[in-house]
């Protein structure tokens, strides 16, 4: 499910770490409204280490497919750059945002310096529900995707690579578009899986919520997928998100 912190200022800091404990530990996604106005960015940094006993993982690859680390990841809507579905406008299909790493940051976050007039709502599937629907609907599938091992990669350079299975346990790494599928029978699992994960956004199995203008969007990246659906926008900086990631200490 998908949380709502409402606290708003910050006399109330321990109602915001406990949520985060628990969208720790993967069974729900959290939303802290007005989280820009509470903190800046850099003091999030700072509750996130001390608070949170959260450690940065800054590596962030660019539209290049080259390593760059930032602390603070910049997503602004740019029709020039929509080409990509990090700067489009375009709905975006459920997958993990650090699947491609052997060792991925957990905790992901996502600040909206400014969401657009409409659209953009986020996607969110959780493990735990992705596992019971399959096991009701499709269960070779399932097995599949259990037993069957992929390479995700982004990297240009090819030194960083994820071989894993894409459920493994409680977590999930899939990113389809990075998913090497040189194999028809990786290919075909791919392929069956995407399909399935696109019908399921119609139904209640996949939570809808819209994060507005200051908001921001706290989840465990191994623990449950997500997307966002198209939004309305004509000039650059319509909308502007900020990503971070995050090591879970203990």
């Amino acid at each position: 499910m998908i949380n709502i912190c409402n606290t708003d200022n910050k006399n109330n800091l321990n109602e915001i770490k406990i949520a985060l404990e628990q969208c720790k530990l993967g069974n729900d996604a959290l939303i802290i409204k007005n989280a820009l106005k509470i903190f800046t960015l850099k003091e999030w940094e700072v509750f996130f280490k001390n608070k949170v006993n959260l450690s940065n993982d800054s590596r962030q690859f660019n539209l290049q497919n080259l390593l760059e680390e930032e602390t603070w990841w910049s997503i602004i809507y740019d029709k020039k750059r929509d080409f990509a579905y990090t700067h489009s406008k375009t709905r975006q299909p459920l997958h993990n945002d650090n699947a491609w790493f052997p060792d991925p940051a957990e905790m992901v976050f996502l600040a909206l310096e400014k969401q657009a007039g409409s659209g953009g709502e986020s996607t969110i599937y959780l493990v735990d529900r992705i596992l019971h629907d399959l096991e009701k609907e499709e269960k070779e599938l399932l097995n599949d995707l259990q037993n069957t091992e992929v390479t995700i990669t982004k990297d240009a350079s090819g030194k960083y690579f994820n071989k894993t299975t894409i459920i493994r346990g409680n977590m999930i790494f899939w990113n389809y578009y990075r998913t090497i599928k040189n194999d028809s029978v990786i290919k075909s699992m791919c392929d069956t899986f995407f399909k399935y994960l696109e019908n399921k956004e119609s139904t209640p199995s996949v939570e809808v919520h819209r994060c507005e203008t200051y908001d921001m969007l706290c989840f465990n990246d191994t623990r449950l997928l997500h997307g966002r659906l198209a939004f309305n926008a004509k000039n650059k900086g319509d909308r502007i998100m900020h990503q971070s990631m995050w090591h879970i200490n203990e």
